[in-house]
């Protein structure tokens, strides 16, 4: 089986991407892979823009790179976990017992934004991110 990648639209180097897809194909996966990479090799934090502060479920947060493909990416290459928290990311090492805990050691790399909360955020707050993710799921009747 095919699964997506982001060589092509790399090499178009815009500054946006727009990625559009069926189901199923691996765009997040392989975005959520992009960012992991330019965090590790470049410093690059991101920015994930999603509507309603109720898509703030910890649970589907913690999912967006929960896929076993990325776990073991992560686990194999840095033996690290990536968690999430209050509203970041970080990367944790694989085998701290309690990743949640004020004590785990936490390497942050990204964040999240609500559009109906925009008024509480400024770009100067967060020199450190470099890519914004938005992501969307339409239905579409073709």
């Amino acid at each position: 089986m095919k699964y997506y990648t982001t060589d092509k639209i790399k090499e178009c180097h815009a500054p946006y991407n727009i990625i559009f897809g069926g189901r199923s194909n691996g765009k997040s996966t392989a975005v959520c892979k992009d960012l992991i990479d330019a965090y590790k090799d470049h410093g690059e934090c991101f920015g994930r823009v999603v509507r309603y502060s109720t898509d703030l479920i910890p649970s589907a947060m913690q999912g967006w790179f929960g896929s076993d493909y990325l776990i073991d990416y992560v686990h194999e290459k840095w033996n690290e976990q990536i968690c999430f928290n209050g509203s970041q990311w970080y990367f944790t090492p694989w085998d701290v017992e309690d990743p949640y805990s004020k004590a785990a050691p936490k390497e942050y790399f990204g964040e999240i934004f609500v559009l109906s909360q925009e008024y509480r955020y400024k770009s100067s707050q967060y020199p450190h991110i470099t890519r914004l993710v938005l992501e969307e799921f339409v239905l579409m009747d073709i």
